[in-house]
């Protein structure tokens, strides 16, 4: 890569991108090439002038941003410590929910199915239906109540 495309990649200006390559290439991260009358830069300088700007606008000077950088960024190490730590927790978590989602799983399945036969569902529509002669009957004769609902609700238990 060429310093203007590095400059494209990262966003920055390209006298920036320029004066950060001759620092990270004086500390020894890479070697330049001079290749058709431009000098370019392994893929991997782009990435590190990008970290490298971004340690000089939290207000680290230069010299101290290369050191970091040599010695592994220690504030990005701890950022990613932190990271990992809420992901490992995160992950104990969805643990621990799949863990209960079973439980109530396992609980659903030992509800009672209803009836899947027709034998079984014509069953008890005549139990309910004898029910319901019975109600009738003895309601006719008190005129009470479930008379007057068995009436309002006819369609319900009307014989097939």
């Amino acid at each position: 890569m060429n310093i203007n495309e590095i400059s494209k990649k990262t966003g920055l200006p390209y006298s920036s991108t320029r004066k950060y390559l001759v620092l990270l290439e004086e500390a020894g991260f890479f070697k330049s090439k001079v290749e058709e009358g431009a000098r370019v830069f392994p893929d991997e300088a782009a990435s590190l002038i990008a970290r490298l700007s971004r340690l000089s606008s939290d207000g680290v000077p230069l010299k101290e941003a290369i050191e970091r950088l040599k010695g592994g960024d220690l504030e990005e190490k701890n950022k990613l410590e932190e990271i990992e730590g809420k992901l490992n927790e995160l992950s104990g978590n969805v643990a621990g929910l799949s863990q209960l989602l079973q439980v109530e799983l396992n609980k659903l399945q030992q509800i009672p199915a209803l009836p899947e036969s027709v034998d079984q569902i014509s069953k008890l529509r005549r139990d309910i239906l004898k029910l319901s002669e019975r109600f009738e009957k003895q309601e006719r004769e008190a005129g009470g109540f479930w008379f007057h609902l068995k009436a309002a609700f006819s369609s319900l238990f009307r014989k097939r």
